[in-house]
């Protein structure tokens, strides 16, 4: 990942598949509806052949990779097995224990095992799916050495397509290294004298153990097990992945090696990221050259009845995956406190193109901290985010879009159906921030709103996507940043883009003197006008007994909105019974330090409880 990259990184029921026309346009926009199911360990989701199709005789088990690029490749594994479906051939996706929505790591287990253990108990799971077809393996990054090391029956494997596999495990280790420290600095992640563990970056920690036995992976030294046909994809300029394919070809493997094009702009955040079609292509023409089709047969004749999203729980939750919203097109997770009835339901809004599990596992891991508060919840993934497909006509740019109220209404309508909408609230950072503080305006049925870095209220014009891309900073940020060494060291080495940050440092200083020139001039300029529209929000929320907190990191861009409306101190907040405002130091944007994100939770928690007792 290049350190371009890492600045721009920032942010049907029961298994029931709905037959839904394919949306119009490039590749990744066509639809193919996945059937939520439950492993032992994680929830997963089974993609079919398309129906009519002509039938592969093989299928896909998709295996993920580690950190920012298994949050990055969410997306890229739902288009990969949309054209799959497309060719015929069915596919399962999952997690492996630990991250994103699976479990957690066996406590009684490190290392390797379980991720060994997760990928042969998927690969039994999708044969007893597709009347026992050979599967392919594909994986990417730490998932593509895991299809080329787990010990399987490869006599029911037909293949691996490793895409930018770890070779070397501690090569692998000093490049995630070096990625955090860009990340942390792109972030403005302040560490202190908390040091990562080795393999975190940006909040994202190996389970335990993973980094040793990573240290100890050396594909070239190891006994690989025999595959009958190998295609792996290299990052552009990186050779150490020829003496693997040659390897396995001098055991009779039919192996090639291609260019991973792309790989660096799929890596972005998952809001700029460029989906690889080529690379698509390629991998969907490989797997028809494996296989001569069967007979065309009709989705119901492979084993989707046996496609229910079971209950997925520890001693405290329990987890239901579920399809929703129109042509079942959304994907969510439920999650219910065991102890005995729910005393309140949160939705938890997706931030940016982030997927449901959020940023680090953040959206997960409070899911579940609720559940053992006796609070529900609801995640899930906006139109186009994740596993969601995208809503047909509506634009490519989703943020900051009031037509993804739309996905919270069909949320809500979900919530309902299931008997877990008294005392409903929705929880949102940034962009997620924006549509649940709109959404608690906009829908009579939730009755508070938990907003976090919330970068505006309200938008003064339409907004550009690059406006809406653009990272949040803040200009004490600018300032604060302006004396460090490592700027320097960019300014040098060209990193920096001056034109941009001289004209954001320039709107930054404008609104200052615009909130100053406010108090005297009120509604005569259009600035006071504005304000007065924000402030008509709030007293309509607070004429209707409806709750509103808001929660920033010091010194986040959002705290200069939040300053121009309701003072730096939020004394004018003070007129709305129900509204309230919380400050957490040392975190950033994305509240990746363990610390201030434990201090998020409590505030997340205290809101439910006093609101409603």
């Amino acid at each position: 990942m290049s350190n371009e990259a890492i600045q721009r990184t920032a942010e049907a029921p029961g298994g029931q598949i709905a037959e839904v026309e394919a949306a119009p346009g490039p590749m990744q926009d066509r639809a193919a509806i996945s059937a939520p199911l439950t492993l032992s360990f994680s929830h997963a989701l089974f993609t079919p052949a398309a129906v009519e199709s002509a039938q592969r005789n093989l299928s896909v088990l998709f295996i993920s990779p580690w950190g920012l690029e298994e949050l990055s490749t969410r997306r890229f594994y739902r288009i990969l097995a949309n054209a799959f479906a497309e060719a015929g051939i069915a596919s399962l996706r999952f997690d492996l224990p630990g991250t994103a929505n699976a479990l957690d790591f066996p406590p009684d287990q490190s290392g390797l095992a379980p991720w060994h253990a997760a990928v042969t108990g998927a690969v039994a799971r999708l044969r007893s799916l597709t009347g026992n077809r050979p599967v392919v393996l594909v994986g990417q990054g730490v998932g593509g050495t895991l299809a080329l090391t787990t010990p399987l029956d490869r006599q029911c494997i037909a293949g691996v397509a490793a895409l930018a596999p770890v070779v070397n495990g501690r090569g692998y280790l000093r490049e995630l290294s070096a990625w955090a420290k860009m990340a942390d600095a792109a972030l403005s992640i302040e560490r202190g004298d908390d040091v990562p563990p080795p393999g975190a970056i940006a909040g994202f920690e190996p389970p335990q153990g993973v980094a040793d036995a990573l240290k100890a992976v050396k594909l070239l030294q190891e006994d690989l097990p025999e595959i009958a046909n190998l295609l792996v994809a290299a990052r552009p300029g990186d050779s150490a992945l020829a003496p693997l394919a040659d390897c396995l070809a001098q055991k009779g493997c039919n192996a090639q090696t291609i260019t991973f094009e792309g790989y660096q702009d799929l890596l972005q955040s998952p809001m700029t990221q460029i989906i690889p079609e080529g690379l698509i292509s390629q991998l969907r023409d490989w797997l028809i050259s494996l296989e001569e089709p069967l007979r065309p047969i009709r989705v119901a004749d492979v084993a989707i009845a046996r496609c229910d999203a079971d209950a997925l729980a520890d001693a405290a939750f329990s987890e239901h995956a579920t399809r929703f919203g129109p042509g079942g097109r959304l994907y969510g997770i439920i999650c219910e406190p065991r102890s005995g009835p729910a005393k309140a339901t949160v939705i938890i809004l997706t931030t940016a193109h982030d997927p449901l599990s959020g940023w680090a596992r953040s959206s997960t891991d409070l899911a579940r901290r609720l559940a053992r508060r006796g609070i529900a919840s609801f995640r899930f993934d906006s139109a186009g985010v994740g596993d969601s497909l995208p809503i047909p006509g509506r634009k490519r740019q989703i943020l900051y879009d009031h037509a993804q109220l739309e996905d919270l209404s069909a949320a809500i309508d979900l919530i309902e159906e299931r008997g877990l909408h008294r005392n409903l609230a929705v929880f949102g950072r940034c962009s997620g921030a924006y549509l649940a503080y709109h959404g608690l305006l906009a829908d009579d049925r939730l009755a508070a709103c938990i907003s976090v870095n919330l970068r505006l209220f309200r938008w003064r014009r339409e907004p550009t996507d690059a406006e809406i891309a653009q990272a949040p900073r803040s200009l004490d940020t600018y300032a604060r940043k302006a004396i460090s060494m490592d700027t320097a060291r960019r300014l040098v080495a060209g990193e920096i883009d001056l034109r941009n940050a001289a004209k954001n440092i320039g709107r930054k200083i404008h609104e200052r003197i615009e909130r100053k020139l406010m108090r005297f001039t009120g509604p005569l300029l259009a600035v006071g006008r504005f304000n007065r529209l924000v402030h008509e929000d709030f007293r309509r929320m607070s004429a209707s007994g409806k709750r509103i907190v808001l929660v920033y990191s010091a010194q986040d861009e959002g705290e200069e909105s939040f300053a121009f409306h309701f003072g730096k101190d939020g004394a004018g907040l003070r007129s709305y019974p129900g509204a309230c405002h919380h400050r957490i130091p040392a975190a950033d944007h994305n509240v990746t330090d363990k610390a201030a994100r434990a201090e998020l939770f409590r505030i997340v928690e205290e809101a439910i409880d006093l609101g409603f007792p």
